[in-house]
């Protein structure tokens, strides 16, 4: 008689530690987005032109949910500021024959999609090592010394 053992152990801790994958990505991804955002802000901030104050004071962030978030001004003109309003009347009646955009989140986001980009790569990594128990679970903060 031949007798065979299987050993289900650690297909079972493999599955008890993906239930925590959820909560622990979202944690992650949560910070690599804020971390992303800021930088966005920050940088459309210091494009934006400067007249007033009021175009720059205006940019700010919304998060729709811990994956998913935008930088915008609520100012009327924030859009003419960044496409321009070459060729184009205003609702004053001003008649604007060369007004070119400056382009100012556009900038922003060119600037800092290489960061975003291993931000969010960087905290995968750091989700999947804290669920796993392996290397760092420190993600951006390992970039910050």
């Amino acid at each position: 008689m031949s007798n065979m053992k299987i050993n289900f152990d650690p297909i079972l801790n493999v599955a008890r530690t993906m239930q925590n994958w959820p909560p622990v990505l979202e944690k992650h991804v949560l910070q690599a987005m804020k971390f992303g955002i800021m930088g966005l802000q920050s940088d459309a901030q210091s494009y934006a032109p400067y007249l007033s104050g009021d175009l720059h004071d205006s940019i700010q962030q919304y998060y729709f949910s811990s994956f998913k978030a935008m930088v915008y001004s609520d100012l009327p003109y924030s859009f003419r500021q960044e496409e321009g309003y070459t060729g184009m009347t205003d609702s004053l009646g001003r008649y604007f024959p060369d007004y070119p955009g400056s382009h100012y989140m556009r900038k922003s986001l060119s600037n800092n999609k290489g960061i975003i980009r291993a931000a969010f790569e960087s905290e995968v990594y750091a989700a999947i090592n804290e669920v796993t128990g392996t290397g760092s679970a420190n993600g951006i903060m390992d970039w910050i010394v």
